[in-house]
């Protein structure tokens, strides 16, 4: 099942609650910290879920006209999936 919206400004997917207001992020009640992209990322894949979403999309989508390259998107998706631990597991990587 895919995110739910509990109010329009929060968002809750298993033990994880986003206030979008606030840019806050808590997992089993704890806050993380976040940086900015891995935020941007952690809500990317949310608005995401059940997909494949390739790393040009990604950049695309996070550095609108910027030209970076696709390690980026590996080392902040690593970077996530390390503060999400060890609820990481619902971000998968497909190769190919």
């Amino acid at each position: 099942t895919g995110p739910r919206c509990a109010e329009s400004s929060v968002i809750t997917h298993k033990n994880l609650k986003i206030n979008l207001e606030m840019e806050q992020v808590e997992l089993s009640g704890q806050t993380i910290e976040l940086t900015t992209k891995e935020y941007a990322l952690l809500i990317f894949f949310l608005k995401n879920t059940n997909r494949i979403i390739r790393r040009e999309e990604i950049m695309a989508a996070l550095w609108q006209g910027i030209s970076v390259e696709a390690n980026n998107v590996d080392t902040h998706t690593s970077n996530l999936r390390k503060k999400l631990h060890p609820h990481s597991d619902c971000i998968k990587t497909v190769k190919g």
